[in-house]
C-alpha cells in the first residue's frame, strides 16, 4: 500500500530536518501534550523516554489467544446461525 510506505519515508525526512541545536538542552524543558480534551505536562527527558521510544517489552497476542478469540466467533456464527443468501 502507499499509505504504508509514506508514513516511515515522512517520518525519516522530518527526523533528518531536525537540527541537533533544536534538541539540546531540553531534557528539563516543560511539554504539554494535549490528547482530545485532556493535557498531560512531561519534561522533555520523560516525553522521549516514556511516549516517544517504542516499548521493546510489548509482546504481540499469544497463538492461545488468537486461537480462542476464533473459538468465539466461530461459536458465535453457529449460535447465530449462517447469513440467509
Amino acid at each position: 500500500m502507499v499509505f504504508e510506505k509514506t508514513i516511515p519515508e515522512n517520518t525519516i525526512a522530518w527526523l533528518n530536518a531536525v537540527k541537533p541545536e533544536q534538541v539540546d538542552g531540553t531534557e528539563g524543558k516543560s511539554v504539554a501534550v494535549k490528547m482530545g480534551d485532556r493535557e498531560t505536562h512531561f519534561t522533555g527527558l520523560d516525553l522521549l523516554l516514556k511516549r516517544a521510544m517504542p516499548n521493546p517489552t510489548f509482546t504481540p497476542p499469544r497463538p492461545t489467544t488468537c486461537c480462542a478469540i476464533t473459538a468465539w466467533r466461530s461459536a458465535s456464527a453457529i449460535t447465530w446461525g449462517w447469513p440467509k443468501r
